[in-house]
């Protein structure tokens, strides 16, 4: 059976990527058709990928194709609610490439899905969880940074920044200090916070240290979720989940019982909740903030949910209007870009700024594509991965690289969740690669090889360094 697909995905892959070249519709089906039609190829997808495939629930590739499905499916219901009003509550004002659109989210969905499947299993999960090495070292650097963060947190705020920032002035007050004022107090929420909870989780090799970790983990989550920052949030609640479906901690039918349905639901109307809370300080929060939505938006909870989800959507229209008749592919530059910011400082040490705004190949995806579409604005649309894949070789990067994408995150999935014995370092620096390379599902890939170097960096050369001053200080205290 899994054979058989391949072949037929093959099929399918190449056919979409030929209508992506030639920039052609699906055949025969209007608009309207064309979104039921891709709302059941991505469904019927999924099932395969758990059914045939044996894909977890939660795991590497099925979380990436569900947050895929979040960012890029998203225009199917949208569209079929709106129709062509959608277009009119976007922020680019011609986004007329809806039929070519479909087709290279499509053409996504299915190359993810064929590399999933080309993954070779030979083994099966074992049955008992593995044990963990180097818990210690791991564990000491989580609480670290952790405490860390929560120290510089604590100072800032009581000096009347920090946290006092967001209780008096909101979410914009609290950004633009981050940005201007304090780097460090950024650096607490976007590294310290994320990095050093997923260092403690990665680091309970038993269902006590977890609990432990969470002691420490949870309250970190609330003064993420008390700033409006729902990406970092996300980021820790996946690494959770998936470090508990690693361990053989979660299982389906646990995952079903009505108080984690209930608690899934409740935190996916925190999150769009954010939305509105963030722009409110905190001092005039009410039981109305979060229950309401902007009173003045027109549209249904659903529709502001698909709508904000919606919003990188526009890089594809937006792309498809430039690249090729103004601006040239760029051949893979953005894929040899993530090495280069990799460096500490390498983009001082060589004279780079990708996160200049200006046109060509020198800035990120994202930086270019604010230039062409809000060039005097602070605020970017985000840039889809799937049209940074078509940026480098038109529909063909999609269907190599996304292919990649899904064959990597099954080699990433099987490597943990079959291993006899597992390097909880290592544990971590997947751990936040994968969740990182999820919320740059929206984004582009400029920061995924850095995330891997700084932490192969902290847990293998600073770590030891941290060890051994508090190994001394253990033994010289009276």
């Amino acid at each position: 059976m899994k054979a058989i697909l391949i072949y037929l995905y093959l099929i399918i892959a190449a056919y979409l990527a030929y209508l992506g070249w030639y920039r052609e519709p699906l055949p025969y089906l209007d608009r309207d058709q064309s979104c039921w039609f891709s709302i059941g190829f991505i469904f019927v997808n999924y099932l395969l990928l758990v059914g045939v495939a044996k894909m977890n629930i939660i795991s590497f590739p099925s979380i990436y194709y569900m947050m895929s499905t979040a960012f890029l499916a998203v225009l199917f219901p949208l569209y079929l609610l709106l129709g062509e009003d959608m277009f009119l509550v976007w922020f680019i004002d011609d986004v007329g490439y809806f039929e070519e659109s479909v087709v290279l989210i499509l053409l996504g969905f299915c190359s993810l899905f064929l590399g999933i499947l080309l993954f070779p299993v030979r083994k099966q999960r074992p049955e008992s969880s593995a044990p963990l090495k180097g818990v210690k070292s791991t564990r000491l650097t989580g609480y670290f940074f952790v405490l860390l963060a929560f120290g510089i947190i604590g100072l800032d705020t009581l000096q009347g920044g920090g946290l006092a920032l967001m209780f008096k002035g909101g979410y914009s007050d609290f950004y633009f200090s981050t940005i201007n004022n304090n780097r460090l107090l950024g650096a607490s929420f976007v590294w310290f916070i994320p990095w050093g909870s997923i260092f403690l989780v990665a680091s309970s090799n038993t269902k006590r240290d977890f609990r432990n970790a969470l002691f420490f983990v949870l309250p970190a989550m609330a003064i993420v979720l008390l700033v409006g920052d729902r990406g970092t949030l996300v980021q820790m609640f996946l690494a959770i989940v998936l470090f508990m479906s690693i361990r053989g901690w979660l299982d389906f039918r646990r995952l079903i019982k009505v108080r984690n349905v209930i608690g899934l639901f409740m935190l996916l109307f925190l999150l769009q909740a954010v939305r509105t809370t963030r722009q409110v300080p905190i001092q005039n929060w009410t039981l109305a903030t979060f229950i309401e939505s902007d009173e003045s938006s027109e549209h249904s909870f659903l529709v502001n949910a698909f709508l904000e989800t919606s919003i990188s959507i526009q890089s594809i229209g937006g792309t498809l209007k430039i690249v090729p008749q103004k601006e040239s592919y760029r051949y893979g530059y953005d894929y040899v870009k993530p090495f280069i910011n990799a460096i500490p400082f390498g983009g001082l040490l060589f004279g780079f700024n990708f996160s200049k705004k200006t046109s060509g190949i020198t800035p990120s995806p994202t930086a270019w594509f604010t230039f062409h579409y809000n060039k005097y604005s602070d605020v970017g649309y985000g840039y889809l991965q799937l049209m940074e894949a078509y940026l480098q070789f038109d529909s063909l990067g999609i269907l190599f690289v996304f292919g990649f994408f899904g064959f990597f995150l099954h080699f990433l999935w099987y490597k943990l969740s079959t291993a006899s014995q597992i390097d909880s370092r290592q544990m971590s620096i997947i751990l936040i690669f994968i969740t990182t390379m999820f919320l740059a599902i929206r984004n582009d890939s400029g920061g995924l090889v850095r995330v891997v170097v700084f932490n192969s960096i902290i847990l293998y050369l600073i770590t030891p360094w941290i060890v051994a001053v508090f190994n001394q200080f253990v033994k010289t205290k009276p």
